[in-house]
């Protein structure tokens, strides 16, 4: 996948049906970039600079929980997220479809 640098904007509010549109487009015909949009939409990870860093390993399941390494957090601090179960189910489901879950998250 490439990724394009855009202009920094006001946040934007994306309709949850557009959501699912990108979900389970995802799903359907790009099965690598279903993890991008569930943690990107549900676990609240910056697209630009931290999303690309995170590694699975980062992703502790049992623990519902992503550590999130001050290497790679905007302001170089350890931080830790939450994963709700909806992206819980999302990761299911991406791992049902044989999607990898090593290295990183989202591959480049």
């Amino acid at each position: 996948m490439e990724f394009t640098e855009r202009k920094k904007t006001e946040v934007e509010i994306i309709p949850i049906a557009n959501v699912e549109k990108l979900l389970l487009g995802a799903l359907q015909s790009d099965l690598e970039l279903l993890p991008h949009f569930v943690l990107g939409f549900f676990a609240g990870i910056r697209p630009e600079g931290e999303l690309q860093k995170v590694l699975w390993s980062d992703l502790h399941f049992d623990d519902r929980k992503i550590v999130m390494r001050p290497e790679i957090t905007k302001k170089n601090r350890r931080r830790f997220i939450d994963i709700q179960p909806n992206a819980l189910a999302w990761l299911q489901i991406y791992r049902e479809l044989g999607g990898s879950m090593e290295g990183p998250v989202v591959k480049r």
